[in-house]
């Protein structure tokens, strides 16, 4: 197997040398300041900011947040078939088995993460107001961005609002919203809950903060306990 590099630090180090003798590669590196020897990693770099550029744009998302959206990008691809392997993804290769597909969601979409019972009492909110950012690296969650602290986030259970683009929303109308929500052993779990969604001709009333609903303090009065 060969590894092809520019001669970046990332890429020329004793760490990295390690990890090629270890597993028998050849790292190859390209003559300083001709990334045309390396093709095929620049045309994947330019595919990756093209993609996080779109994702930025699409939904209003400033550039500070252009490292989750690249992150994301790489993500996408993984997941996506190509002009070489039509048939698989690179996923597939890796790990013997198609991705899943429906957790997919569109970055930078506004909406309500859940807050586990362990860290909030019977009287504090459920959810919080967060943007969604990509997804977790090493478990099965999202990452979101909390509007309320100003924090990064993983949270395995949200609500999100995919429609808005730039501030203004689809012309077409739905009632279906996805919920995705995760069982204790992690096994993601979808159902859809019915309910009047904002359209052109009706925009959404304003949005107040993440908070128990009445029906939900009714049970806790009349249950004792959650």
């Amino acid at each position: 197997m060969r590894l092809r590099s520019d001669n970046g630090t990332e890429f020329v180090n004793k760490k990295m040398d390690k990890i090629c003798e270890l597993n028998g590669i050849v790292h190859q590196k390209t003559v300083p300041y001709s990334p045309q020897q390396n093709g095929v990693a620049e045309r994947m770099n330019r595919t990756i900011m093209e993609k996080a550029r779109s994702m930025l744009y699409y939904k209003g998302v400033t550039t500070l947040w252009w490292a989750e959206a690249v992150s994301t990008a790489v993500y996408l691809i993984n997941r996506s078939t190509n002009s070489t392997h039509p048939d698989m993804t690179p996923y597939q290769m890796a790990f013997k088995e198609k991705p899943r597909m429906d957790h997919l969601r569109v970055l930078g979409s506004i909406g309500y993460a859940h807050v586990d019972k362990a860290k909030r009492t019977k009287l504090e909110p459920k959810s919080f107001k967060c943007k969604l950012l990509g997804y977790a690296e090493n478990s099965k969650g999202y990452r979101v961005y909390d509007l309320e602290s100003n924090k990064v986030k993983v949270t395995r259970s949200l609500k999100l609002d995919e429609r808005e683009v730039n501030g203004i929303y689809d012309a077409v109308p739905t009632n279906n919203t996805t919920v995705i929500q995760t069982t204790e052993d992690e096994e993601e779990v979808m159902h859809l809950e019915h309910e009047e969604q904002p359209v052109v001709d009706e925009p959404m009333g304003p949005v107040g903060e993440a908070h128990a609903n009445d029906s939900d303090m009714n049970d806790n009065i009349s249950a004792g306990t959650e």
